[in-house]
């Protein structure tokens, strides 16, 4: 992870993800930065499509559907206020399992984030996605309106039924012929769920 200064603003320069993730235990973890283990993120010297000349000229490289065909989502990042309530909805509900641990300094934390105190980490995952943790019991209780990860679910209802037994929030809204349901967590962040396709 490549940070770079520009007289007193931040600018961070672009990144790259590699390898494949998870495999196996950790298998896609490496690196330290400032004290806390990353993902494998390879910095490039350019702009966030390692076109520095472009960049320096101000023409902003455009990406090309190529390009974008070969990306694929690493992870997604969640605030949960205790380290309980993460093991018990992503561990307990969602099956997910926990691959590693770190802590995220108070330093590494203001410069990326603009937020002046550190946190545990915590990531979990499966052969599909991965979703990173941050451990932070100042979190307000409403995270934010809109944001909400969708999750598709081999059985839908056997899903929620572990949702209500759990105590947890389901909505759901019937628009159209479809239903349309959201589960809350126990920190407030949404999760619309959907089925599989048979």
């Amino acid at each position: 992870l490549r940070r770079t200064q520009l007289r007193g603003k931040r600018a961070i320069s672009g990144w790259k993800l590699s390898g494949s993730f998870p495999k196996a235990t950790g298998s896609a973890l490496s690196g330290t930065v400032k004290g806390m283990k990353t993902h494998s993120l390879e910095g490039l010297n350019g702009d966030l499509y390692g076109h520095a000349s472009n960049h320096r000229l101000g023409r902003p490289h455009q990406p090309t559907w190529s390009q974008g065909a070969t990306m694929k989502l690493h992870h997604v990042a969640l605030v949960c206020r205790s380290r309980e309530n993460a093991d018990r909805f992503f561990g307990g509900i969602l099956g997910l399992k926990k691959i590693k641990t770190s802590e995220l300094q108070e330093m590494l934390s203001e410069q990326l984030f603009g937020v002046t105190r550190g946190c545990e980490m915590i990531l979990y995952g499966n052969d599909a996605f991965a979703i990173e943790v941050f451990v932070d019991s100042l979190t307000p209780d409403k995270i934010a309106p809109f944001l909400h990860l969708c999750l598709e679910v081999a059985d839908r209802e056997e899903f929620l039924g572990r949702c209500y037994a759990a105590d947890l929030e389901v909505n759901q809204v019937q628009k159209g012929d479809s239903l349309v349901v959201f589960v809350q967590d126990y920190d407030g962040n949404l999760y619309e769920i959907k089925e599989l396709p048979r």
